[in-house]
């Protein structure tokens, strides 16, 4: 009786936002995006679910506002400045995306160095 008194303690207290998941399966969607034919195979699509689930529960632990939520669906890709500088992300990055939130120089200076090598035709 107690374990299930406790396993339905745990269960309550880890509960999916519903915000969280549209959120990170539009980044996962940004991130993995590619031209027909270059779909994962099905040992890669199980690494990239395991990272959407392992990313749905930490926003889920940290929480999404909706302005968040707004910011991150609004994307077009990681690398737009209206993303990287949208004031809500900027004000509390959430950890499970991995981009310079509110330090888009970074790219700029990627982006020189990557042309300072290889210059555009």
């Amino acid at each position: 009786m107690r374990t299930l008194v406790l396993l339905l303690a745990v269960c309550a207290c880890h509960k999916t936002d519903p915000n969280c998941e549209r959120a990170v399966k539009h980044v996962i969607g940004l991130t993995t995006a590619g031209p027909p034919g270059s779909e994962p195979k099905a040992d890669e699509q199980r690494v990239i679910d395991q990272v959407v689930q392992a990313s749905i529960d930490r926003c889920s632990d940290e929480g999404l506002s909706e302005a968040q939520r707004d910011c991150v669906l609004a994307a077009k890709s990681l690398r737009d400045r209206s993303f990287l500088m949208c004031p809500a992300l900027v004000a509390k990055p959430p950890s499970w995306i991995i981009a310079p939130i509110g330090h888009p120089e970074v790219l700029d200076e990627l982006k020189q160095r990557i042309d300072a090598v290889s210059p555009p035709p």
